[in-house]
């Protein structure tokens, strides 16, 4: 598959350049010099998902990807790194604050060099305890700078009054397995229709870098659309239900319409591989 075929292609490389670093007097530089260049243009392996990273291998895993990653935690680890408490750090969420709408992130640092990433997107799911969110509420600087304000938070109530044996739940039928995957490799199979060529920072080589598409409203999704927003700036307003929480309230509209495109996105990848084809 294309794991393995990239950790062949990897260890051959690597044994090559290997052997020739080790000859001293090895007069075939060019040779050395291809080599390390042919290392440069082997495929980063995937990822698909991430969880316990620090905030420099998350930009890393980040400008790998073409700035797109999944981070995904059945715990709120995560969260946690992004205070910096862990390693006695300041906090760090500028790449994230940058996801939610999809800007450039670059940082130069000594080093590590320039690292350079067009569009960021993040996707997070992270399940964690409500205990652990109040506690990170606490942190001014998270506060300050709106890292909250850009996550959709589902606070689900007990039920354990309603839990049966795990052997009695009810199990999907094996055709929503099937059709949940043909869509999803349908998505990370598709790629962008349009590019524009951008120089990296280090000027060794030309980046692709994807032109991005609009998915306009219908009539009808536009009357929803504002009809909420007018709902939500009427319960921000002092003296109302989100009147504490008028900073979320007022990115409220921005996260159902993401929502909506991914729906859509879904949509038209269960209809096939040229309906992925978006963006």
């Amino acid at each position: 598959g294309m794991i393995e075929d990239h950790r062949i292609a990897l260890l051959r490389v690597k044994s090559k350049r290997k052997a020739l670093e080790a000859e001293e007097d090895n007069p075939t530089k060019l040779a050395l010099k291809d080599l390390n260049k042919a290392l440069e243009e082997v495929p980063v392996l995937p990822d698909l998902i991430v969880n316990d990273a620090t905030p420099e291998a998350l930009e890393e895993r980040c400008a790998n990807h073409y700035g797109r990653l999944a981070v995904f935690d059945d715990e709120g680890g995560p969260l946690k790194n992004l205070t910096g408490e862990r390693w006695k750090t300041p906090p760090s969420f500028e790449l994230w604050k940058k996801a939610w709408s999809g800007s450039n992130h670059r940082t130069d640092r000594i080093g590590r060099g320039t690292v350079e990433i067009h569009q960021v997107s993040i996707t997070a799911l992270l399940m964690t305890q409500p205990s652990l969110v109040k506690q990170l509420a606490k942190y001014p600087a998270m506060k300050g700078e709106g890292l909250w304000n850009r996550f959709l938070f589902l606070h689900l109530p007990s039920n354990k009054e309603l839990l049966i044996p795990s052997d009695e739940a009810p199990k999907l039928h094996a055709r929503i397995h099937t059709k949940w995957d043909q869509t999803l490799f349908r998505l990370l199979d598709s790629e962008h229709r349009d590019t524009l060529p951008h120089i990296s920072p280090n000027a060794e080589r030309i980046q692709q870098v994807p032109i991005l598409h609009e998915i306009s409203l219908s009539q009808k999704s536009e009357k929803v659309r504002k009809a909420f927003e007018v709902s939500m700036l009427a319960e921000i307003k002092d003296g109302h239900r989100l009147e504490h929480v008028h900073q979320w309230g007022q990115k409220a509209v921005g996260m159902a319409l993401r929502i909506a495109a991914v729906l859509e996105l879904f949509q038209r990848a269960s209809e096939g591989v040229e309906g992925a084809q978006i963006f």
